[in-house]
């Protein structure tokens, strides 16, 4: 059809379109002569506000209703929200989120950390200071304790006569501050994996509640810790098993038995055979952890070394300094490590078990 003819043909159907009559309850806007409704006062067609009819009451406008308010949500935490966000992660996206995690919930870690770290680092700190208080034969001024403790055995082996008290002394205080570290490290390290796993699986927690769940399986627990570190131990001096090796084998311990609620040889051969297939990731985690720690840990230290230097002039003042600004660092790290094991254990379970079908499922709605 030619295009003069398509326009004619078009043009008649929109004057038939506006010569028919309206819809019963219906009237033409006066705008666009599209039919809308009699008593509408706005087209939905042209959006033009419609004049009321001559004589027509005027109708009231709908009054005005506020939409309902957006609930803030609150952010959504490493890992996931839910399941849903749970992957398999590699070793650098175990780290990054790792920091992620820890910054999220500096003060919650930190807090179980610090609960019973800082006793122990003031414990530790007390004695240093005891020590530099003690005065050697013949010489004007004190050592630390490593070097008080050095210096009495060097005696006993070049023949000098040596402080039997002195040395009994220094080996009570060291055997009795590495019991009380012993029984601290276990505690605070299944507080705190508790923590980071309610808060990557998005449960809420607390530093009372994370520290309850440690301490229903206090003895159980610390048994097994203390089995399992003396393995690492006969591993280490006797070179049976390399100890990493071991530590691969048994890096699901600790979280086996604050998750999973499984202690003791339960736990450790859960943890053999969780690990199998993933050791090499265990260590290559383990190494690279432990290297990020020393690089972060001998730099800060070095650096308020060097500040304390140019502000501190008494050497006994200064080692105390410099003995807590290093503690403060090391607490300050130490929750890091906790984080990206746990991390991993979630990691394996979700490649070995798909835990994060099994979470997906516990909170799918009935």
């Amino acid at each position: 059809m030619p295009p003069l003819a398509q326009l004619s043909a078009v043009r008649g159907r929109a004057i038939r379109h506006f010569m028919e009559p309206a819809a019963p309850g219906t009237k033409p806007c006066p705008y666009c002569m599209q039919p809308v409704l009699a008593g509408a006062i706005k087209c939905r067609w042209c959006g033009e506000m419609i004049p009321a009819s001559p004589g027509a009451a005027p109708t009231a406008p709908a009054p005005y209703r506020m939409p309902p308010p957006v609930e803030a949500q609150p952010a959504i935490p490493v890992g996931a929200k839910n399941a849903a966000g749970m992957r398999p992660m590699t070793v650098v996206q175990i780290l990054d989120a790792s920091f992620r995690l820890y910054r999220e919930n500096f003060a919650l870690f930190l807090g179980i950390t610090a609960i019973v770290y800082v006793p122990v680092v003031m414990g530790a700190l007390a004695l240093q200071a005891w020590t530099l208080s003690i005065q050697q034969p013949g010489r004007g001024a004190a050592l630390p304790f490593q070097a008080e403790f050095a210096t009495a055995l060097v005696g006993l082996q070049a023949g000098q006569p040596p402080n039997l008290a002195q040395v009994l002394a220094l080996c009570g205080v060291l055997i009795i501050w590495l019991a009380i570290y012993a029984l601290a490290v276990p505690i605070a390290d299944g507080a705190l994996t508790r923590a980071v796993s309610d808060r990557y699986v998005g449960l809420p927690t607390s530093i009372g509640s994370a520290y309850r769940v440690v301490f229903r399986i206090f003895f159980p627990y610390l048994l097994t810790s203390l089995l399992v570190g003396l393995l690492f131990g006969i591993s280490f001096f006797l070179c049976i098993i390399p100890m990493f090796v071991l530590i691969a084998m048994f890096a699901f311990v600790s979280q086996i038995m604050v998750v999973e609620n499984v202690v003791g040889t339960d736990a450790m051969g859960r943890s053999v055979r969780l690990s199998e297939g993933h050791r090499w990731r265990a260590i290559g985690l383990l190494h690279i952890t432990l290297l990020v720690r020393i690089l972060l840990f001998v730099g800060l230290s070095l650096s308020s070394q060097f500040l304390l230097s140019r502000v501190i002039d008494s050497e006994m003042t200064r080692v105390l300094v410099e003995g807590a600004v290093g503690n403060i660092i090391g607490l300050l790290l130490q929750p890091l490590f906790s984080v990206a094991w746990v991390l991993f254990y979630y990691d394996v379970r979700i490649r070995k078990e798909g835990f994060d079908l099994q979470l997906l499922a516990q909170r799918a709605p009935a």
